[in-house]
């Protein structure tokens, strides 16, 4: 043998006995256009508050006023502003003029966020974000147009007659995506979980939104909200408040909340339940999320308070040598929203020398050149070397040679309640006649309980 010095070293593997299955769940909501008021411009009040130049209002026409020259003059006007609560999604601008080209000597011009951009109308023809995509539509609420009157005849006087604008609006909606529980989860009887819902506001003005969590009483669907007195069944509300407000009311188009719930689960065990979110506004919307089904059951959450059982440098023949850390204890943590631990089990591998060949491991033997023969090195230490306690000076039949197959810690039999830990020391035998190196093996626990 090379050397006799050894690192043996442990390796620990969690384990968490809980049902989560992940789905995503879909965003509802739908767009819906309906035509709203028709804007018409056909009296001197309508042209009273705009901007124009060069131009004039006689008996609600637009008008050019009198030429000076042969050359061209021009005139513009801009209407006052009409803001709505919601995207204005089409425009259909309809007008006469009276000029000798109305093609050449009348341009109409549509915006739809307040005059940051603009488009050139044609008569009589829809507007939209496809057709005059630089205009606004499906994001700005402000209509407005404008006009320009030009001719180069002196002769004539370009006017403008009676504009109107029928326009649709998008049509405002809410929509939730209720992103805890997922759907098909366990959750511990007597203990709790959290639910969680993404609002979102779509197309416009929703008003100031609320929301309420609810489950399926008396009917298929969700239909009666969560209870928020302590102790009622199936589930109670921990703060004692269901119906909650979005913090950024009120909900315009593009913002959104989260809101989230602390429920305590009373009903009886392997109960199902549907859950979702109502969500409501003052501006006459409303909308649900998708259901997600939850099961009554029990749930066990472990941890392990160490990530690793280092026994540190031994010497072949070394036995009962303790872990590094077995003054502290190795943890084996029960969360407290886990339901209680009725049977615990402990199981470990072999610890092997991850030596890339050189040694020649799998085969557990080398050519040995001085003997002339083959000499057997094992590069293992079976997983019996380690030994295991619930006791920090245990007595000889309260240590446990760790084995491949599962082995009860509470030997007792005891529950191990929520919210505590189940401590847990190691020993190490050193066999003799193996390679020198670090040797490393994994350990699991396990729990269970009845149900």
């Amino acid at each position: 043998m090379a050397e006799n010095e050894k690192n043996i070293y442990g390796r620990k593997r969690g384990f968490w006995l809980a049902l989560l299955i992940l789905s995503l769940s879909a965003l509802i909501g739908m767009e819906v256009m309906t035509y709203a008021t028709i804007i018409i411009w056909d009296i001197d009040s309508d042209w009273s508050g705009g901007t124009f130049s060069s131009t004039q209002n006689v008996s609600g026409d637009l008008i050019l006023n009198q030429t000076l020259s042969e050359y061209a003059i021009s005139g513009n006007y801009v209407s006052n502003t009409t803001s709505t609560l919601n995207p204005i999604s089409t425009v259909l601008p309809v007008w006469y003029s009276t000029e000798p080209n109305p093609n050449i000597n009348v341009t109409v011009e549509i915006s739809a966020n307040g005059g940051t951009t603009w488009c050139i109308a044609t008569n009589n023809m829809i507007m939209n974000s496809d057709s005059c995509a630089d205009a606004g539509f499906g994001t700005g609420s402000s209509l407005l147009f404008r006009a320009n009157l030009s001719t180069n005849d002196t002769a004539v006087t370009p006017m403008l007659h009676n504009i109107t604008l029928d326009y649709t609006e998008l049509t405002p909606y809410i929509e939730g995506n209720l992103t805890k529980p997922f759907d098909n989860t366990i959750v511990g009887q007597n203990r709790t979980f959290v639910a969680n819902v993404t609002i979102y506001c779509r197309d416009g003005y929703c008003g100031d939104v609320n929301a309420t969590i609810r489950y399926n009483k008396s009917s298929a669907a969700p239909d009666e909200p969560i209870s928020t007195v302590a102790q009622d069944t199936p589930f109670y509300i921990i703060d004692g408040t269901n119906t909650k407000n979005c913090s950024t009311n009120p909900f315009v188009s593009g913002e959104f909340c989260n809101m989230t719930w602390t429920v305590n689960t009373t009903g009886n065990l392997s109960s199902n339940h549907l859950i979702d979110v109502l969500i409501q506004s003052n501006a006459t919307l409303s909308n649900n999320t998708p259901d997600s089904t939850i099961e009554i059951g029990k749930l066990l959450i472990i941890s392990l308070g160490f990530s690793q059982i280092n026994f540190g440098i031994l010497n072949p023949g070394d036995s009962d040598q303790p872990a590094n850390d077995n003054a502290y204890g190795y943890n084996v943590m029960v969360d407290a929203n886990s339901n209680d631990i009725e049977n615990m089990w402990v199981k470990g591998t072999n610890l092997t020398n991850d030596d890339s060949g050189i040694l020649n491991c799998n085969a557990y033997d080398r050519y040995n050149p001085v003997e002339g023969n083959k000499t057997i090195y094992p590069c293992i230490v079976n997983v019996s070397s380690v030994i295991w306690s619930t006791t920090s000076s245990p007595a000889p039949e309260e240590k446990y040679n760790l084995t491949g197959s599962y082995e009860r810690v509470n030997k007792d039999m005891q529950i191990i309640p929520s919210g505590t830990n189940q401590t847990t020391y190691y020993w190490i035998n050193v066999p003799f006649g193996i390679y020198a190196g670090p040797y490393t093996g994994t350990i699991t626990y396990m729990v269970n309980a009845t149900w």
